[in-house]
Order: C-alpha cells, then sequence, then structure tokens
C-alpha cells in the first residue's frame, strides 16, 4: 500500500487513529511517570527506606498493574456485548481514564502513608486498565494492509511520547515549577493533570468520530 492510499484512508479517519496514536501515549506517559517516581515518592516524602519502598511499589506493579491489564478487556467484551461494538475499546479507556484522574492526583498530595498507598494502588490498576485495548482498538480500526504499519505508528508515538517524557516531566515539574526536590508528589500529579484530560478529549473525539463513521 502506498503512503497515499494510506493518507487517503488515515486522514477523514483522524479523530479515531489521532485517539489511538496520541491519546494513548498520553496514558502510557503517566504510566512511565508512575515507574519511574513512585520509589522516590515514598523515599523523599513518606520517608520510607529504599528496601521498603521497593516491597511496597514492587508488590503493587505486580499486582494491581497486572490485574488492571487483564481487566480493561472483560469491561470492554461487556461493553461490545451491548451493543457499542467497536467503541467498546475506547468507551473503556475514556471510563478508566475518567476514574484514574483524581486518583493520581490524590496519591501525589496524600500527605499520610497509608492513604498513598491505597491511591497509588488504584492508580497502579487504572493505569494500566486500558493498554490492552489500545492495541487491539487500532487494529480493528486499520484494514488488513495496514495494520503493520499502525502498529509501528503505535509503538512509535508511545516511546517518543510516553517512555521520553514521562519521567522527564516530572523532573522538569520538580526543577523548574516547584523548585523542589521533595516536591515529586506534586509533580506527577500536575503530569496527570495535564496530560490526561488531553488523553481524555482525544479519545472522546475518537468515540464521537467512531460513531459517526458507523
Amino acid at each position: 500500500v502506498s503512503w497515499r492510499e494510506i493518507a487517503r484512508y488515515v486522514w477523514p479517519r483522524r479523530g479515531i487513529f489521532g485517539a489511538y496514536l496520541m491519546g494513548a501515549p498520553f496514558i502510557v506517559l503517566v504510566l512511565y511517570a508512575l515507574q519511574a517516581w513512585v520509589p522516590s515518592l515514598l523515599i523523599r516524602v513518606h520517608g520510607l527506606e529504599i528496601v521498603q519502598a521497593g516491597r511496597y511499589y514492587g508488590a503493587i506493579a505486580l499486582l494491581a498493574g497486572s490485574a488492571g491489564v487483564l481487566s480493561g478487556p472483560v469491561l470492554s467484551r461487556w461493553l461490545m456485548r451491548r451493543k457499542y461494538g467497536e467503541g467498546a475499546p475506547l468507551l473503556t479507556s475514556i471510563l478508566s481514564t475518567s476514574l484514574l484522574i483524581p486518583v493520581l492526583i490524590g496519591a501525589g498530595l496524600a500527605s499520610s502513608l497509608p492513604v498513598a498507598l491505597t491511591l497509588i494502588t488504584a492508580a497502579s490498576y487504572l493505569v494500566t486498565f486500558p493498554l490492552a485495548l489500545f492495541a487491539t482498538g487500532l487494529q480493528n480500526a486499520s484494514p488488513n494492509e495496514m495494520r503493520g504499519l499502525m502498529a509501528g505508528c503505535y509503538v512509535m508515538s508511545t516511546n517518543l511520547i510516553g517512555l521520553a517524557l514521562g519521567p522527564a516531566s516530572v523532573a522538569l515539574a520538580s526543577d523548574y515549577i516547584f523548585e523542589d526536590t521533595q516536591a515529586v508528589g506534586a509533580s506527577l500529579a500536575l503530569v496527570g493533570a495535564v496530560f490526561l484530560p488531553l488523553a481524555l478529549l482525544l479519545m472522546w473525539l475518537g468515540l464521537a468520530a467512531l460513531k459517526r463513521e458507523r
């Protein structure tokens, strides 16, 4: 398939592909920010030793993160059977991201260790909730002859936006906005408050575009 044919197919459906190639990477950005900075949050703000922080967050990431990845498709299939069809992956992602925003902000700003750990667990569950759905939703939106290319574009965008900007954004906020290395929690909350609504907007536009096409 030529690039001209790809552009001719993708551009009229830019809302749908924008949700997966731009909206999804913003959620991945928050995932990488959490993974990179939660241990520092537990050490700097809540006074844990590095070994304690590793044990707490390792258990949270293993259990809550795995549960989130496995739960997302279950809800998506249920919504699909409720006549949401191809929009089910995006609708599931919208619901989980809407819950993630206040949970992540609360996790960053919590002053009590038990509250912080509870909210970090919830955030780790919700941020992984839509991950399996992005790849399947993108494949469903792409014709057979373009699926490999779209998968490559997805990997590229999640790495360029998510992996490159996720950990760095928290560090930049701590250094240049709050100017305090102890403000890692506030920086994490700020990153979530900025990028998750952008992801939510792009996914909502994608869902609306998908409904119009149907």
